[in-house]
């Protein structure tokens, strides 16, 4: 019979794996948003809305001015609806909003309508990491009672 102790240690290194992927995720985002740290006024030259597998995304094309220089951009929103007719009203919202073009300042060729930040990669990276945090301890009290 296999001992306890050799399924703990690969459930450990598991989520070990997965707390680093998860942590690795986080700081790509993290580091994308805080890139995106300037601002400026864009105008949205076309609206659309396409398939995105069984459901349906708005992407917009829009231009803005930096230091005198014209760049363009596209950008597909974040947020994907079930069908056509519910990305169809949201979009009458988005037509409505003044849209702010957040840019990189030393690239603004990189840019994007949204800043989002990365939310649940930071808490399923937390929660990776509680979970590890609880099998260690849990490690060292069983390795203390010599109870496996």
């Amino acid at each position: 019979m296999i001992p306890f102790s050799y399924f703990y240690r690969w459930a450990i290194a598991g989520v070990s794996l997965i707390a680093l992927f998860f942590s690795c995720r986080f700081a790509l985002a993290w580091g994308a948003y805080l890139l995106l740290s300037a601002q400026t006024e864009g105008v949205v030259r076309e609206w659309k809305i396409f398939d995105q597998g069984a459901r349906s995304a708005v992407r917009a094309q829009y231009h803005f001015l930096v230091d005198g220089r014209d760049y363009t951009g596209g950008y597909t929103f974040a947020e994907s609806y079930w069908n056509e007719g519910v990305a169809v009203a949201a979009l009458s919202d988005l037509v409505k909003a003044s849209k702010n073009v957040f840019y990189r300042p030393g690239n603004p060729e990189h840019s994007a309508l949204e800043r989002i930040f990365p939310l649940g990669l930071l808490i399923k990276s937390l929660i990776c990491w509680a979970v590890l945090f609880y099998f260690v301890l849990l490690n060292k009290k069983l390795l203390r009672s010599k109870s496996y």
